[in-house]
Parts: C-alpha cells; structure tokens; sequence
C-alpha cells in the first residue's frame, strides 16, 4: 500500500490519492478475520500501527500538494502529528475513535494552518472517525489547565509522524504538565473513578469500558502511574513498585477484555462496551474456544476477569501512591487504633500493610470477630491482606465460619473475603457459584453477587412492617436466616431444580460444617426449597382465592416459618435489581404474610387442602386426564371445594366432569333405583328449587346430600336415600325432578324439632366462605326443612357435608360469604330453631 501511494504522490491528484486511501482502508477493515489468531493486544498494536501507516501518509500528500518538488526536511517544518486516548497508548480499536492532536509552532515563514486543515480533510475522507485538537505547542500546558479531561489526554501522547525537533519541545511541555499539582490530579481521578463504579456496577450485563473492572480502571492506574514515574505502560513498573506475579495477573485479565471488545465491536459492527445477554452467545465463539456451554463458561471468565481488575488496580493505585500520600502525622493515629501487629482500626474502617505475607486466615478472622462491631469498612489494603494470608487446612477454618453468621452484620466481611477470592475457603459450596451467570433476563448480577447482597438486605431492612418482624425474631434464628440468605442460590448451575439441591447443600453443610440442631436444619432446608414460593405466589397468583392462599399455606409448615420466609423473599427480592422489589408487589407480599397467617390457626382446613393437593397429584398422572385438554384439566384443578377431591375417587370425579363437560342442555339428571339416588348437574343460568324437590321426597329418609360447585357456574347435586324405589315410581320422580327447576313452586313442610344447640353459624369459617354446622335428631323431612329456609333467603350452597351418626344429623354447610347468609344470621337461625331450650 505504502509503494502503491507514495508512487501516486507528485503524479496523480490530491482527490485520486484520497479515493486511493479511502479504497485501502476500507479494504483493510473488510478483512480482519484474523484478528483472533493474534493476542487482543497484540492486534490492537497491529491496527495502532496501520492507521499510523495511513495518516503518515496524508502527511506525505499535504507536504506534496503544499511544497511541490521544493519540500524541506520533515524536522523543519513545525508541525508535529501525535496520537492521544486509545490511539496513544496503542490500544485503538478498529470501531473506535481516532484521537489525533496536531501540534505547531507559529513561525511566519510557514503558512501551516491550510497544511493542518489539509490533513484533517484528507483523514475525514478516508473514512477516519476522528478526534482532534490543533495546539501551538506554548499553548499545551495552558490548554491541559482548563479540564482534567484535556490534562489526561495530553499525558497519553505518543509521537507519530511530523518534526522530531519539535517533538523535543512537546515533551518538555508534557513533563510540565505531568508534574504541576500531581496530588490534585490524583485526587481526580479517584474521585472520577468512584463516580464511574457506581454508576456502572458489575452486572450481568456489564460496561467493559466504563463499568467496575472495565479498562477505564485500567487507563486510571496507567494515568496515576504516568504522573508518577512517567512510565510508558503499566509493565514499567515491574519491578520496581508491582512484582511480576502481580503484573501477570492484571495482564491476563486485561488480554482478555481485549478480545471481547475486540469481538463486541466486530459483531456489531459498531462502537458499543455494553456486554447485554442478546451478544454473549456470538462474543463467546468469536473468544472461547468450547463447542459445549460456551456461553456460560464465557461470562464466567468474563466476571472473573472484570473483578480482577477492579481489585488488582484498587491496590496497585493503592501501593504506587503510598508515598504521595504518606503523613508522618499518621503514624501517631496507627499507633493509637492499632488491634494487632498488622491491623489498624480508624474510623470505622480496617487497613492492614499492603507487603505483609503468610499471617494465617484463621488468625486473621479471630481477630476481627473477636471486635465489639464487625459492620466496618475494609480498605483495600485489608484485601490484600486476605490475598496474601495463609490458607490452612478448611477443617480449622470450619470453627470459625459459623461464628461470621452470628454476628449482626457479616455482609462486608463476607464480600471482603469474596474480593480476596478466599470465600470459597471457607464455605466450600460457594465455589459452584463464584461467578456464575444467570442467563434468566431477571437477575441483574451473578450468583455469588446476588447471595451476598441478599444478605446485606437483611441488614438493611427499610419496609418497617419487615423490620418489626425480623426484629421478632430470637437470636438463633436470626442467625439461621442470614445462613440461608446467603445459600439459598448455592443449588444454582446444576440441572435439577436448584431450590431441591439448595436444601440439600444447606443440609450437608449446616450438619458437617456448622453442627446446626436438627431443628435449624429442617427450617432451613424448607426455606431454601421455598424461597421462590411466596414471590411467586403474590405475584401471578389470585390473592382473593382461598384455594390460592390455602395451597400456600399447606407447603409451610408454622407461622414462624412463614414470618422467616417473608423476611427472605423481600431480602432476595431487593438483591436481584435496584427496581424489582416496590410499592406495588410490596403489598401483595403483604397481603399475602397477613391472609396466609390466619390460616394456621385452621387446622382442619390445612388438613383438607394438604389431602386434597396429595389427590390432585394423582389425578394430573391418570390416563383420563392427560387426554383431555389443556383448558379443560385446568378446569378439574380449579374446583373450588376440598370436599369434593376428597369424597370422590379419581375415576367418580373424572366421570363427573366429563359429564359437565359434554352438556348440552340448561341440565342433566339421572335417577338410580336400589338405593334411591338422584344426580343432577345444571348450568349456571338456571336455578333448582331443592327444597320443593326435598318435600315432595320427604317421606322417604336421606341418607345423604352433595352439593359442589364445579367450572363456569356449573353446579353438582347428589341425594342419596335409604329406600329403594319400583320402575314405576320413576316416571313420577321425574316429574318432581322437572318441576324442581321452577323456583316459584312452593310446598307445606312439616316442621321438625331444632333446638338452639343444635345449630352453629360461623360467618369466619374462612376468608371466603361461612359455615353452618348441625347436630340435630334425625327426623324425615329435616333437610328438606333446612334447604327451603336457605331457598326463602336465596342462600346459596357452596358444598355440604351430610352424614347421619347414632340417630343424628351431623351435617356441614358452606356458603360463600359474597351472598345472604351471614347479613340474615339472626333472622335464619330465628326461623330455623322451632323449639326452646338449651
């Protein structure tokens, strides 16, 4: 290419050169396929080069077009082209923009402003994304006093192209620069820096420019280093201030974000530092070569690496400015808030010598446990502190882990362990989900970050009504939830359902490692396999359903329990993302704590629902009703009584529905004989006077009454007598069965003996429905008695439960309380009793 133009150069115009170039560039970039062949540094040197290739050649075009044949030395002509940001430091992306200053001297024999204009225009027509600043070179250091932005770039500059003689001068105005107010600048790009962090946090989508371990945290220790020593890069300080082993670690780390930008901006064709879940899958074959999980093994990698830049950088910034920083003021403050020959105690936040080695991690935990509050701050130094402990044999770090949980606030402990990557070392399941992606589009960070900030949450309870309850509870068990706060994701990464292998980690652990009681452990194991329940329950579920809050309630086993999974839910609920846990599901999971406590003090019903779910579980695995549809087994699942799944065999409850099902007209009935049994299934549109059909048939004893409503308002009757009846009594109950569905017939009752005790009304039954409860000598005509009073009053049975015992009614109704039961309560129980007495 070089020999191509050069030969245009004096023979074709400055517009053909230009078109020349532009065709060069644009077939250089359309063949990068090799980039990966190489190191994504070594390519990013490569492309540094090339474009320096490119604009020393625009030079050589404007000194031609400008001098003709009569072009001086390239060192007399006061111009010089250097290379800032990325471009500076040749580590410029092919996506990225190139940063170009232009450096003159103002000198009258040249007419230089149109030269520099020319090599501008030329850059932007060869298709360069340019960044550029023109400065006469006494104009530098004034220029690098008006933001720190500028005094940053300045202090990258590298020499490309132009007169080395004013290069010279440059230099001595650069090292001007670098030195004036280094403290002040220092400062700055610390205070940036953790501006920067917090804004762009290691997420599972994370910024690998700008974001927390992003190569801007990079370019700070380059920058700080550079004012310093004025190193040239970061291995200049190998090994005077940073040791080899240390310097290889940030390498291999900072190689790798290369080459996932390097892949980012070749897959999208474009300028872009956002790592979102949609690009990981084509990012991970461009970089890892692994034909199964790429993806995951990828963002792992990925995390890891991000987290050791972030920290490796923190602590060499840490080590290089120590002399910058140092007042001899402080060592009287070191003395005074020393705890141990190594630890220093000051304002609430723990320093430790950068150098020190080998001191034993156990040594180290016993010592800062055995501190009156542990919810302190741990500067960096501390960190690497941790780095360099001592790891003795886990079996002696065991003693020492549970006593971390019981302590009120482990978090920051917790993380600065994490940050030393010695966490693992003493909960040993921890090492499964240090860093591992959660590719779910609702989790905002990794496991190992979701688990620490779940119990961080706990620390930080800021719904009151959450706080009281967490406040309730006794020591031990406050202890217990901070334990399962940070396990209950350890089950993550495997293929069962990680809420079972949670339970089962937490088990093995909480009995091997924590020698917890039986009872933590049972607690814990039902917290960790149903730390999804309630989130999930409160908000896709019908909070104003009682099945919903009784299905609920049957998977817990105490009230307790339940206060201690409500406090979990809203811990991991805040941890997955800053906006998931607010004032609308807030209240849901409210609502849902204070309906579901209520229900423990119901046993009977518990009961029923926990029977009733182990039914349910057969019934969804019968032949019959896996054939029938989607729609129509959802409708079976959600009939409302308990009774019916209890009362009916699989095979009765299937026919029954199937029945409904394939109705066609406003009602079905069928008649049986030996003994007298009446069924009848009608839609909800039309009514069904059970009380007239009762007195008709009230000389004949019943043995029993089923009443449930089904699907769609569709209701079950089922009247079984003692009697049998003859063939040619049927055409008649027909007849009674077919005048039942006219609501206006009426009938004389004989009036039975009810006394008061003989009947109980209980309109808190349960949420949704009200009871009547009898206990009244079995009498003919008695139900059909009681059903017309409940028909007199449009009440409207919602299921029954009629057995007679020893000559006795004991019978049980249930109404649902959105009608006229309990606002007649008195005037029913006034017309029901007919006789005095207790």
């Amino acid at each position: 290419m070089q020999e191509k133009i050069e030969s245009m150069i004096g023979e074709k115009s400055s517009f053909e050169i230009a078109k020349a170039l532009r065709e060069e560039y644009k077939n250089y970039l359309s063949n990068l396929d090799n980039i990966f062949e190489k190191s994504g540094k070594e390519f990013l040197v490569k492309h540094t080069n090339t474009v320096d290739e490119f604009i020393k050649l625009i030079y050589k075009v404007a000194l031609r077009e400008f001098f003709k044949d009569y072009i001086p030395s390239k060192n007399y002509i006061p111009i010089t082209l250097v290379a800032l940001g990325s471009y500076g430091r040749e580590q410029l992306s092919f996506q990225s923009d190139i940063d170009l200053m232009v450096v003159y001297k103002d000198i009258e024999g040249f007419n230089l402003k149109p030269i520099i204009e020319f090599i501008l225009q030329m850059c932007w027509d060869l298709g360069f994304k340019i960044g550029h600043r023109v400065h006469i070179v006494n104009d530098l250091f004034k220029a690098s006093q008006e933001d720190i932005t500028i005094k940053t770039a300045l202090l990258e500059s590298r020499f490309i192209y132009g007169s080395r003689q004013l290069w010279f001068e440059i230099q001595r105005e650069l090292n001007h620069i670098r030195l004036y107010k280094q403290r002040e600048f220092i400062e700055a790009k610390l205070k940036e820096y953790r501006v920067r962090i917090k804004k762009y946090q290691l997420t599972m989508q994370p910024n690998i420019k700008e974001g927390k371990g992003g190569l801007r945290d990079v370019n700070t220790l380059f920058w700080i280093a550079k004012v310093l020593f004025n190193v040239n890069s970061i291995k200049d300080l190998v090994p005077y201030l940073i040791s080899e082993e240390e310097y290889k670690e940030l390498r291999i780390s900072i190689e790798f974000l290369y080459k996932v930008r390097l892949a980012l901006h070749l897959s999208r064709k474009r300028k872009i530092d956002t790592i979102t879940l949609d690009v990981i899958p084509d990012i991970a074959k461009l970089v890892v070569k692994r034909e199964k999980n790429s993806h995951t093994y990828f963002t792992k990698r990925l995390i890891q690496s991000m987290w050791n830049i972030n920290i490796n950088c923190q602590i060499l910034i840490k080590k290089i400015t120590a002399n910058i920083n140092f007042n001899p003021k402080n060592i009287e403050k070191l003395i005074k808030y020393r705890i141990d020959k190594n630890l220093y105690l000051c304002e609430n936040k723990l320093y430790s010598s950068l150098n020190k080695k080998g001191t034993p991690l156990e040594n180290i935990l016993k010592t800062i446990l055995n501190l009156e509050n542990i919810d302190i701050d741990y500067d960096i130094s501390f960190i690497k502190y941790l780095k360099n402990a001592k790891i003795i044999k886990a079996k002696r770090l065991q003693s020492i882990t549970k006593k971390i949980f019981t302590k009120k606030a482990p978090y920051k402990l917790l993380f600065a362990l994490y940050k030393a990557e010695i966490l693992q070392n003493l909960i040993h399941p921890a090492k499964k989900i240090i860093n591992l992606a959660q590719f779910d589009g609702y989790h905002q960070y990794p496991v190992d970050i979701h688990s620490l900030y779940t119990i961080k949450n706990l620390e930080n309870i800021k719904d009151q009504f959450i706080k009281d309850l967490y406040n309730s509870l006794e020591e031990r068990d406050k202890t217990l939830l901070r334990i399962v706060a940070f396990m209950h994701d350890f089950g993550k990464g495997r293929k069962e359902d990680h809420s079972i292998v949670g339970a089962k980690i937490f088990k093995a652990f909480g009995e091997r490692v924590l020698n917890l009681t039986k009872r933590d452990i049972d607690i814990g194991v039902e917290l960790i396999k149903n730390h999804t329940l309630m989130s999930r329950v409160a908000q896709q579920e019908d909070l104003y359903n009682e099945k919903v809050i009784l299905y609920f309630v049957t998977k817990l086993s105490s009230p307790s329990l339940l206060k201690m999974l409500y406090i979990l839910t809203y811990a991991d609920m805040n941890a997955v993302s800053d906006n998931v846990y607010n004032s609308f599901n807030a209240k849901l999971l409210k609502k849902l704590y204070i309906d579901a406590i209520e229900y423990f003090d119901n046993r009977e019903l518990i009961d029923e629902t926990q029977q009733r779910i182990r039914k349910e579980k057969k019934i969804q695995k019968d032949e019959r009703f896996l054939s029938l549809s989607k729609l129509n087994q959802k409708r079976i699942l959600s009939i409302s009584s308990n009774l019916f799944f209890l009362k009916y065999r699989i095979d009765e409850i299937l026919d029954i529905c199937n029945q409904a099902f394939t109705l066609k007209d406003v009602y079905f009935y069928k008649i049986e004989k030996e003994p007298l049994t009446i069924t009848i299934i009608r839609k909800g549109d039309i009514g069904i006077n059970l009380g007239y059909l009762l007195g008709k048939l009230s000389y004949l004893k019943v043995m029993n009454i089923d009443i449930f409503k089904l699907f769609n308002e569709m209701k079950y009757f089922k009247i079984e007598f003692l009697e049998n009846i003859e063939e040619g009594d049927i055409p008649l109950l027909k007849e009674y069965v077919e005048n039942s569905f006219d609501m206006s017939r009426k009938i004389n009752l004989k009036i039975p003996e009810i006394y008061p005790k003989d009947i109980t009304i209980n309109c808190d039954h349960s949420k949704s429905y009200a009871s009547m409860n009898t206990d009244i000598k079995d009498q003919k005509g008695l139900m059909a008695y009681i059903i017309s009073t409940f028909d007199k009053f449009g009440i409207d049975i919602a299921s029954t439960k009629v057995q007679t015992i020893k000559n006795r009614a004991k019978n049980l109704f249930l109404i649902e309380k959105n009608g006229n039961f309990c606002i007649n309560e008195k005037k029913l129980a006034s017309i029901l009793v007919t006789k005095e007495g207790k």
